[in-house]
């Protein structure tokens, strides 16, 4: 048994098996909310676009900036946490396999409103779209599940932190990011953004044109192996009639 407080200080106790049933949804639970902060970033960012068009003020913006700042962290933090969760207490479910590649995938929508503020290149954006949509289709093409593999981990660890430190230096007035490094003393930091940003723009983007073309060529060629191979065991059971295949089977165990 295990004590737990509610909101109001009253104390309750819950057996293992409740807590474990409480567990196993939490993964699932903090995936939903992942895709509904990407889907929040994604119409917040459009909005600093427009905000001419949409009659929002010029000093709301800093706003708006630091709550993008905040829902992306929360969500980037999430995707960390919810994996580790599900790992450790054995609780990997089938929503979340599906459910979570897409919730990041949603995330990474972010980057077409930063095409538009011109904080990364249109190039390497769509190589990342259309690498995700091909290896997704492959994918489909096999009957079990295809691990992750090294290339697209390292794709997805470039991916988000040059998407939220894109999103961070944004050049808004009362950038609370900026102000941060300021604040604590760290000027030159804050500068740094400030002057190079256009470089800081392109080299992100390069790193993740390379990292998006060496993941789409990794997975490509593992995945293309894995459709032949299964296509080939298909292939092979249909061309042996079912009686042979069967004596075969009793021949190898009268063998051994």
């Amino acid at each position: 048994m295990r004590v737990f407080t509610d909101v109001s200080g009253r104390s309750f106790y819950l057996n293992s098996k409740e807590v474990g049933i409480m567990i196993k949804y939490v993964p699932n639970i903090l995936t939903i909310v992942r895709i509904i902060f990407a889907f929040f970033v994604f119409f917040l960012l459009l909005a600093m676009c427009y905000y001419k068009q949409l009659g929002i003020q010029e000093n709301s913006l800093a706003s708006i900036h630091l709550l993008i700042i905040f829902l992306v962290s929360t969500a980037s933090i999430s995707d960390a946490v919810d994996g580790n969760i599900a790992r450790k207490y054995n609780c990997i479910s089938k929503f979340g396999q599906i459910w979570d590649p897409r919730a990041d995938k949603a995330l990474t929508f972010a980057y077409f409103p930063l095409i538009l503020l011109g904080m990364v290149n249109f190039i390497p954006v769509a190589l990342l779209f259309v690498r995700d949509s091909h290896v997704t289709w492959l994918r489909s093409q096999i009957n079990r599940p295809f691990p992750a593999r090294l290339s697209g981990k390292w794709k997805t660890i470039i991916s988000f932190p040059l998407m939220c430190v894109l999103i961070a230096i944004i050049p808004v007035e009362g950038n609370i990011f900026l102000w941060l490094f300021r604040f604590i003393g760290l000027d030159f930091i804050a500068k740094f953004f400030l002057n190079f940003q256009k470089e800081i723009s392109l080299f992100g983007g390069a790193l993740l044109g390379g990292f998006c073309v060496w993941s789409w060529v990794d997975y490509y060629l593992a995945l293309k192996k894995a459709i032949r191979e299964e296509t080939g065991k298909v292939k092979t059971k249909k061309l042996i009639p079912e009686g042979l295949r069967f004596r075969s089977k009793v021949q190898s165990s009268q063998t051994f």
